[in-house]
């Protein structure tokens, strides 16, 4: 595979990456320097906000190392009536049973909903567009993860975790969301703090559309790096 890929590089002209994790495997083991170019999603306008509502909402395709079991996991242990809105097509039967399981078990079909589909752009703007924050926790992800933009489009902080990848290149903990441990209740916590201050729901989400701005996560700013 190295071979190949060295092969590859080899005969092309510019490198480019989506992310400082991937730029840091390439030097690693094909010894080749690359900057990121940040990959903006293909219609931001879709996006907007309408409130911070009642529930964080998890967008993506549901598996093992996207961690939605980590999610439900961690309303076992909210003191606030928030929610958990998850929305994606299940993969296999085994992840399904994981996490319809913690639910079953812990009593949790008040507070969290799986819509095990996948969802129309609309459908998915909507959600985005009422809910208190987004979550995107998957297991050392190789970019920011298109959810996570696709929150901070709707002025909505997002939760992730400190062994998520990429994602700190988009998050700053604190202010545009939070870089949190992959510990449930420290999740909890973070999930009890948004619902109890929505005041600070709706400056962080202000600070992540302007964290878009900063990173210049712009289809201008792709044409402009692949023709200098």
């Amino acid at each position: 595979v190295k071979r190949a890929d060295d092969q590859a590089f080899h005969e092309a002209k510019k490198i480019y990456t989506n992310s400082k994790v991937i730029s840091q495997r390439l030097l690693k083991y094909n010894q080749i320097e690359a900057k990121p170019v940040y990959p903006p999603i293909l219609h931001p306008e879709q996006f907007g906000c309408a409130e911070y509502g009642d529930y964080v909402y998890y967008s993506s395709r549901i598996c093992g190392h996207k961690r939605q079991w980590l999610a439900v996991e961690a309303m076992k242990y909210v003191k606030t009536p928030v929610r958990l809105i998850i929305s994606g097509k299940i993969e296999n039967l085994q992840e399904k049973e994981r996490i319809l399981s913690i639910i079953r078990e812990n009593d949790l079909e008040h507070k969290v909903e799986v819509v095990d589909r996948w969802i129309s752009e609309n459908e998915k703007a909507y959600y985005y567009a009422k809910c208190l924050a987004a979550i995107y926790i998957p297991y050392d992800e190789d970019s920011y993860g298109y959810p996570s933009l696709e929150a901070h489009h709707s002025q909505k902080a997002v939760i992730s975790c400190t062994d998520s990848g990429g994602t700190d290149e988009l998050i700053l903990d604190g202010e545009n969301g939070f870089l949190v441990e992959p510990d449930p209740e420290k999740l909890a916590a973070v999930f009890d703090q948004l619902y109890e201050d929505r005041k600070l729901a709706e400056k962080m989400g202000q600070r992540a559309l302007k964290r878009i701005e900063e990173l210049d996560i712009t289809w201008d700013n792709v044409i402009r790096r692949f023709t200098e």
